[in-house]
This record gives C-alpha cells, structure tokens and sequence, in this order.
C-alpha cells in the first residue's frame, strides 16, 4: 500500500498506525535523469521520515525502482544504501542480463544482508526477462502491470468486445505468466540444487 506524500497533514506516524502492521510501506523513487540523489531534497525527506516510521512500527519498507530505465538501477541502489536506508524489499524493473542483475543482487548482499529480496516489476510477458529474473536468487517474486493487460481494456471501453471475455483474456495471461514464472523458478531451483 503506498502513502500518500500528504498524509496525515504531516503526522506519517498517525497514518500509519491505522495500517495492520502486516501491510507494507511503499515508496516510489521518480526519474530524475541524474540528478545525484534518488529524489530532490523533499523526497529525500520523505524517505528518510518513511523508513524512520516503519522501523519504529515494525513495519516493513519496500522502494519501488521500476519506473526508472533499467541502466540506473544499481546506481539508484547505491544511492539509496548511501542514506543509510536499508528497505526489507526492492521493486526494481527488469535488468538487460545476467551481470545487471548480478550488480544489483551485489549491492544489496553488501549493504544489506538481511534485505527480504527483490520483486521484479513485469511489463510485459516475455520469457526471457522472467528466465534471467528466476534465476537469481534474491528475486522472490514478480510484480505484473500492463503485463496482464494486453487491449483487452481498450478494446473492451470501445465497445468491441463483451466484459466477460476481456476478463477471461486478462485471466488466462495470469495464468500464463504464473506458469511461466513457476516453471523457470523450478528450473532455477534444480540447477541450484535446492527448492524454489
């Protein structure tokens, strides 16, 4: 669940105590083409006071890199580490390659043993970004968007086809992913010599 940057007129703290301590904090690092730091100074803040609350709640933290290109991902992580903020989780987008995911997976074992894992934000349904994910050890998990979508929807609001049916097209390609993403962590798994 994301909070709102407004929330609680300022007392993050109250918000989140009306939150079951269950529920995960999220955090959304936006593009900022460079700019040296995850965020300017207000969301720099807004992490920091975000990572101080649910260390004190108990409350686990995951920041969401996947609206940034892939190629910054590890420098963002760093950036991140360099705060001295350490999220039980990551939401990073899709690395290019196996030593893409090799340097992310790198930071977070040196800045942060304990880190829970990745969860890798899936655009689209596609095998081999699953194969290279699944393969590495600290992705628990994928996170599907536009993935499951297709034109179901567009085709759907233009009146082209019945809302059962685009239901039945959104299921199925969760289904498939599911699959697809089960079969390759099994895989993993073997080559491993352990459990997915």
């Amino acid at each position: 669940r994301r909070v709102p940057a407004e929330a609680g007129g300022g007392s993050l703290a109250v918000v989140l105590t009306e939150w079951p301590v269950w529920l995960t904090a999220a955090w959304r690092c936006q593009d900022t083409s460079g700019a040296g730091a995850p965020v300017g100074p207000d969301g720099t803040r807004e992490l920091r006071r975000l990572s101080a609350v649910c260390a004190a709640q108990g409350r686990e933290l995951l920041v969401d890199l996947s609206h940034l290109p892939a190629s910054d991902t590890a420098e963002m992580l760093a950036r991140v580490y360099a705060l001295e903020i350490q999220p039980d989780w990551w939401l990073l987008p899709a690395q290019a390659d196996a030593p893409a995911w090799q340097a992310c997976e790198g930071l977070i074992a040196r800045a942060d043993p304990h880190c829970r894992g990745i969860l890798l934000a899936l655009e689209r349904a596609d095998p081999v970004q699953l194969q290279l994910a699944a393969r590495r050890p600290r992705v628990r998990g994928i996170v599907v968007a536009h993935a499951i979508l297709g034109d179901a929807p567009q085709a759907w609001s233009a009146g082209h086809m019945p809302a059962e049916l685009m239901v039945q097209q959104i299921a199925e390609r969760l289904r498939n992913i599911r699959n697809m993403w089960a079969s390759q962590r099994q895989f993993a798994a073997e080559l491993r010599g352990g459990t997915p």
